[in-house]
């Protein structure tokens, strides 16, 4: 049972986490990064504006960067700077005449976040980044709330993608579903899955977290955890995947379930890194 890119309706198990961490208000928000590179192509449709907002504190860093040697892109690349501080936010322009992955290999501050649009430079920024990376598709219809994020994960690897999902919970108050996609041919019992799940997730809930999040986790199986992740996420506003390493991802990582998901994913991806 199982098709490629679905779940297993039949396996699939869903629950909220146990005790007093649970569904309840939000007391306070704050955003996730007060610092942003946005590699911006200049060509294309401001992809990534809608969850940058959702992500950025306001008056939040944000360097709009765009590789090119052409004096003429200035005057393009001006406008964009001028509509992302009408939203709220310290822009500035960075015209750059190097490849954009070798200016955000240097590029890593404390709490910062690059964002650009999928293409082929993707794979490039997702090896040399240091800070976590979001990867927006081509719709233009992305908007500045976060309400339903999906945070793919296995409670046996530890890549960071807990913190940083639990972050995010309070940060927009959006609702964090935990999800472990069984591949076809094994053998789960989906009870005992959430029950690891639940305790994976709780031992690094920190103590000003308690009673401040939104929690669910889901059991699922399908032909491949990639397309099942992407099937899940059509329901959901962001995916957030944890990478193995502090810089770059491996090669296995970024050959397997990441690069699917973030090539294919219907909603952006949140790539983060172990702090």
């Amino acid at each position: 049972m199982g098709g490629t890119g679905s779940l297993d309706q039949d396996l699939s198990k869903s629950g909220d986490l146990a005790g007093d961490v649970g569904h309840v208000g939000i007391v306070d928000f704050q955003a996730m990064y007060a610092h942003a590179a946005w590699l911006h192509d200049l060509d294309g449709a401001s992809v990534c504006e809608g969850p940058l907002v959702a992500l950025l504190n306001p008056g939040a860093d944000l360097a709009v960067v765009h590789a090119s040697a052409n004096d003429g892109d200035h005057g393009r690349l001006a406008a964009v700077v001028e509509h992302m501080r009408n939203r709220g936010l310290a822009a500035r322009a960075v015209l750059s005449a190097e490849p954009v992955e070798a200016w955000c290999s240097a590029w890593s501050p404390t709490d910062g976040v690059l964002a650009l649009g999928r293409g082929s430079q993707t794979a490039r920024v997702l090896r040399e980044s240091g800070c976590p990376v979001l990867v927006c598709g081509d719709s233009t219809s992305w908007g500045t709330t976060l309400s339903r994020v999906l945070v793919p994960f296995d409670p046996g690897i530890r890549v960071g993608v807990v913190p940083e999902a639990l972050r995010l919970g309070i940060a927009t108050g959006a609702t964090l579903t935990f999800l472990h996609v069984h591949d076809v041919n094994e053998t789960c019992e989906p009870d005992e899955t959430l029950a690891v799940m639940r305790a994976a997730v709780r031992e690094q809930v920190e103590p000003h977290q308690e009673g401040r999040l939104k929690v669910r986790f889901e059991v699922g199986i399908g032909d491949g955890a990639g397309p099942a992740i992407n099937a899940a996420a059509q329901s959901h506003d962001l995916v957030v995947l944890g990478s193995r390493g502090r810089r770059g991802l491996s090669r296995f990582f970024l050959g397997s379930v990441a690069e699917v998901v973030a090539r294919d994913a219907p909603v952006p991806v949140l790539v983060v890194r172990p702090r």
